[in-house]
């Protein structure tokens, strides 16, 4: 899903971020500065698993959950992010 999800919007020609499972510490951290400081970076996909804790993502102005996790508490915190 993450794949096909940054396929779209790459084609639109959006900068973005991607999170996930496989994005070392200390690349999460610089992606995660370039979300809430650069504006021209409008999108950020993300591992839900991978992003839902300690990173902070308030230059948001809208979220969709594309994955759902069958632990409320993994949501939750994915949505407190």
């Amino acid at each position: 899903v993450i794949d096909k999800i940054e396929a779209a919007v790459a084609a639109e020609n959006v900068r973005y971020i991607r999170i996930t499972g496989e994005t070392p510490p200390t690349e999460r951290h610089r992606q995660v500065k370039s979300f809430q400081q650069d504006e021209s970076v409008r999108v950020a996909v993300l591992s839900m698993t991978a992003a839902g804790q300690g990173i902070t993502l308030t230059a948001a102005s809208t979220v969709i959950f594309a994955e759902l996790n069958w632990t409320p508490g993994v949501l939750q915190q994915a949505e407190d992010r």
